[in-house]
This record gives structure tokens, sequence and C-alpha cells, in this order.
């Protein structure tokens, strides 16, 4: 809350401070894992999803990062702080956020292969972990002792702190310009650090397992609108196109997130033969990627209604 009412200094704070603090870390820890490996990657044997479709379950794992999702609330911030830089035209500023965008994207991905490979040579000591946190408490106490578990919680402290301020600050400005009457952007700062304050006490296991159904929801959706966008230029962005792939994406997500409810949730509400029945209904559900087809179909219904309006506009002129 503290840097995410300074947002005009969310550049330095979090671009030239934190991140780099927290990237030294992760640099020092993936380091020893590639000096000292722990064992072979090509001995560690794929388990569960992973032995039948391991390009989707690990598709469908990327979902927990969130960074897809992320980037739509990111956006603003960046535009903000290329623009507190003094690029003003519209072109520049959006030749500056490709630009970053793109360097950044490189660096995460070595960031992930990185860990990915950190996490397969764990398997020659370790059995697979029930989530990343573990595995990471692992290696950092095989790898630093007594002191593993201080250097960890820097470097996750860190890691999380950055999201965190990155999060709540592009959640308030949001609200605050789609509610300009309403709160202050601080008042909405406050908010929404109070929401994620609640939230982080329930553990992350158990916010692991409420997030993902939210997550098989929305980002099936996100994928479709960054894919849309990026050639939107086609059909001049005109909502039709948008509506008809969202409306039509919008149906398979909202299974995929009701399938991916704790089992737990899905029992006491009696839903085993909906999904059973729907997830037979729907091609590709046995991967998790139901929703690409109905997009495809959606996308182009809307390109042929977009054509269509557009031939009776020039008609017409």
């Amino acid at each position: 809350l503290f840097f995410a009412l300074r947002p005009s200094n969310i550049l330095t704070n979090v671009g030239k401070i934190i991140n780099p603090l927290f990237l030294a870390f992760l640099a020092v820890l993936v380091v020893m894992c590639f000096v000292k490996p722990m064992g072979s990657v090509s001995s560690a044997a794929p388990t569960g999803e992973y032995v039948a479709h391991p390009f989707f379950r690990g598709f469908l794992e990327g979902y927990n990062t969130m960074d897809a999702l992320a980037s739509l609330a990111f956006g603003i911030i960046i535009i903000n702080a290329v623009r507190n830089l003094g690029v003003k035209e519209p072109k520049n500023i959006a030749k500056s956020t490709a630009l970053a965008g793109v360097g950044c994207a490189v660096l995460m991905a070595v960031i992930y292969l990185a860990l990915v490979v950190a996490g397969a040579q764990s398997r020659g000591i370790f059995e697979v972990q029930p989530d990343g946190g573990s595995l990471l408490n692992k290696l950092a106490s095989h790898y630093f002792g007594g002191v593993g578990g201080v250097f960890l919680a820097l470097m996750i402290t860190l890691a999380c702190l950055k999201t965190a301020i990155g999060l709540v600050t592009a959640c308030a400005e949001t609200f605050g310009e789609m509610f300009p009457n309403k709160l202050s952007y601080k008042a909405w700062a406050v908010v929404f650090t109070l929401i994620s304050f609640t939230f982080a006490n329930f553990g992350l296991v158990k916010i692991i397992a409420y997030s993902v159904p939210v997550l098989m929801f929305l980002y099936p959706l996100t994928i479709v609108i960054i894919l849309v966008s990026l050639i939107g230029g086609l059909f001049n962005y005109h909502s039709t196109v948008y509506r008809w792939s969202i409306g039509f994406t919008m149906v398979p997500a909202l299974f995929d997130g009701i399938k991916s409810l704790p089992p737990a949730t899905v029992s006491a509400l009696h839903l085993e033969g909906f999904i059973k029945s729907v997830g037979g209904f729907l091609p590709l559900s046995d991967i998790g990627m139901d929703w690409v087809v109905p997009a495809v179909v959606g996308f182009v219904v809307g390109l042929v209604l977009y054509a269509l309006k557009s031939d009776k506009g020039q008609s017409a002129a």
C-alpha cells in the first residue's frame, strides 16, 4: 500500500530497485541448481497428465502464473510509466510498450525455463511437491542449509511485493476511471489492499484450490481477447468480432471453471453427471482445450457479420 499510494514513483521503486533485487536472489538460486544439479533432467519421469499430454498440461498450468491475465491490468501502468518518461505520441507509446513487452517476455521465458530445469533436476533427490512454493523451499534448504529459509523468504517477498504493488495500482487506477464519482485512487488502493490482505491469510493451498476455477474461466477469454486484438487491424477493431468471439468462448470457459472446482464442491453440488456429459460433447475437452473450437467459430461468425455490415454501409454510401 505504501508504494501503491505513490504511483508516480512506481518505475523507480519496482523497475529499478525491487525487481533487480528479486532477479539477483533468483539468479543465485538458479546458478546453484546448474552448478550443483541434484539429478539429470532426462531421468525425471513425467507423472500424471504430463505423461499423455505434457504440452497441454503445461499450457494449463501456465494459467496459475496469471501473466496474461495480469498483463491486461498492468498495461495501464506501463503506458503511464512510458508517458512519465516524456513519450507523448500514441504511436511512440505503442512502440515503446511493445518493445518493453517483447523484452519482458524473452526474459520471463528464460526465467521459467531455468525454473523448469531446476524443478526437473530436483526429482533426483525429492519427490514431486504439491506446489512451487514447497519445491522452492526444498531447493533453498538443500543449497543454503539453515539460512535457506531466510534466503527464500527475502526472494519471495520481493517477488510478491512487486506483483502486489502493480496489481493494487492497476486495480485502483482502473476502478477510479470506471467509477470516477465513487472513490478516489487512494481509497480504491486501500480497498484492494485490504481485500488482498484478507485472502492472503487463507494459505497458498486454499488460494490455489479456489483460484484455479476462476483462472480456468477467465484465461480462455483473456487469450482470445489478446489474439483477436493482435489482428484487430484486419477488421478495424470492430466490436462485432470481439463480441462473437468472446460470446462463443464464454460457454466452454464457464464449463472449465465448473470442472475445476474442488472435488468436495463438485460432489456437494452434484455436478459429476453434468461435467461428464458436457465434457463428452465439447471437442478437445480431455486436454482442457475445449474453448479453442468455439472461439474460432465465434471469430469467423463475427468476421462474416462485420463484412456484411461493411458491405451494407458501402452500398448505402
